[in-house]
């Protein structure tokens, strides 16, 4: 016999989670409507995403465990995750449309003003032949040996992604006829900023504002085959995992009290990600491999087609073009 009091009860906190959601949404969307606004310096609109992309980080860091224990104090009984499940679609299906407007302004907009104003992002594969060798011998110099790549296979667990991690997943295999490999990398952006200026740049004469720039992740991507020789690179797709910060159970150590996700079980890594951040070019089975891993549910797929993790971009705030920034007053009294 169907509950009726359990279907009215479930959509009452259906409504008042979609609320919440939607008051949140109301209150930082106009930071993406700024950053489209041309009568708003160019670094300052970027700031505006970077402010935006902080506040959502936190917001799925701290609020769907909120609204999960809100489904389920009111005494509906959920299958196992599907309390999760609500809370994920009502955040998918109100944020993806605004999403989308801010990889419009990113695209259309900002990245070409960013080239017109010379803060020039560079793809790799567009280099020239001299500048690749110098990215190349700075990755071998600098960033090569810091590098941990995790296998994933029928033998190697699935590797446990830190929470806000950007991180790379590779496809390799040995020879045309061997199976495929998936591979993990986890960009070191607490040893290297996540924008590099070229090595050796030095500020042109005729242009002391220019700035030459590439995505960390971008150089690691283009030198794969120095982390695995001999193997064939299939593809590479940046992506980043967003964790419930507040999905922590605690178990006895030998010695000491530990948090028991910082150990990784199954289960917990399936519980604790709420948000996975693609890039618009990641192929199905890729996108298949990291959702049975973590969470086997579509809608926690965010694809975009400008940068991924957006709350790392004040490198580019910080670049030292005050043309291109409001003026800072300095109100010290002396």
């Amino acid at each position: 016999m169907i509950n009726n009091n359990n279907y009215t009860t479930q959509s009452r906190s259906n409504e008042y989670i979609c609320n919440q959601i939607k008051s949140w949404i109301q209150t930082h969307q106009y930071l993406i409507s700024k950053s489209g606004d041309v009568t708003y310096p160019l670094l300052e609109r970027i700031n505006f995403l970077v402010t935006f992309h902080a506040s959502l980080d936190n917001f799925f860091m701290t609020r769907v465990l909120d609204f999960k224990h809100y489904l389920e104090k009111d005494g509906v009984l959920f299958p196992h995750n599907q309390a999760f499940v609500i809370v994920l679609e009502e955040l998918y299906d109100l944020l993806v449309p605004l999403l989308k407007m801010q990889d419009e302004i990113w695209t259309s907009s900002i990245f070409p003003n960013l080239c017109a104003k010379e803060i020039y992002i560079h793809d790799q594969n567009s280099l020239e032949l001299e500048q690749q060798r110098k990215c190349r011998d700075f990755f071998s110099r600098e960033i090569f040996p810091i590098l941990t790549p995790l296998a994933f296979d029928k033998t190697h667990p699935f590797p446990y992604i830190s929470n806000l991690s950007l991180n790379l997943a590779v496809i390799l295999r040995e020879s045309s006829h061997s199976p495929e490999l998936f591979v993990r990398i986890k960009v070191p952006e607490d040893q290297f900023p996540r924008l590099i200026l070229f090595p050796d740049e030095k500020p042109s004469s005729e242009s002391p504002l220019r700035y030459d720039l590439f995505f960390l992740e971008d150089l690691i991507s283009a030198n794969l085959d120095l982390l695995f020789p001999g193997m064939q690179i299939i593809s590479s797709y940046p992506f980043r995992v967003t964790r419930d910060s507040q999905s922590r159970s605690w178990g006895l150590n030998e010695t000491s009290l530990i948090p028991m996700d910082i150990k990784g079980t199954e289960e917990q890594r399936r519980n604790t990600t709420v948000r996975i951040e693609v890039s618009n070019e990641i192929n199905r089975p890729v996108c298949g491999m990291i959702c049975d891993n973590l969470f086997q549910f579509s809608r926690i797929f965010y694809r975009t087609r400008g940068p991924i993790g957006m709350a790392d971009m004040t490198a580019l705030y910080n670049l030292n073009r005050p043309d291109l920034k409001y003026r800072h007053y300095d109100d010290t009294i002396t």
